[in-house]
């Protein structure tokens, strides 16, 4: 794993108890059309998390978008979901999506 994806996990998650909460990793296909896979992982399980990202990195050299939760769950929520408000142990960032400018959406 690239050290800097190593230190902004770490970061952003450094104030979950140890056997607290799982990283939400998704991948999803350029055209929308493709179901959307996900892994959660136990925050402080760095092995896992190691080999996950090596998984979500290839499909993102793939063309797939490849994405981290910033905020960690519950629970383990399985291959096809990445849960609801109710999910969610913590919000410990928040975050803006850039894209289009305002005058694309008037």
């Amino acid at each position: 794993m690239h050290p800097n994806t190593s230190t902004f996990i770490s970061s952003l998650f450094e104030h979950c108890k140890a056997g607290e909460g799982f990283v939400t990793l998704t991948a999803i296909h350029p055209e929308g059309t493709h179901p959307t896979p996900s892994r959660h992982i136990p925050i402080h399980d760095d092995k896992a998390l190691e080999r996950a990202i090596k998984r979500l990195s290839a499909a993102n050299e793939r063309g797939w978008g490849a994405y981290i939760g910033i905020a960690p769950r519950k629970t383990d929520l399985g291959r096809w979901s990445r849960g609801g408000r109710g999910d969610l142990l913590a919000l410990p960032a928040l975050f803006a999506d850039i894209g289009a400018p305002r005058s694309a959406y008037l």
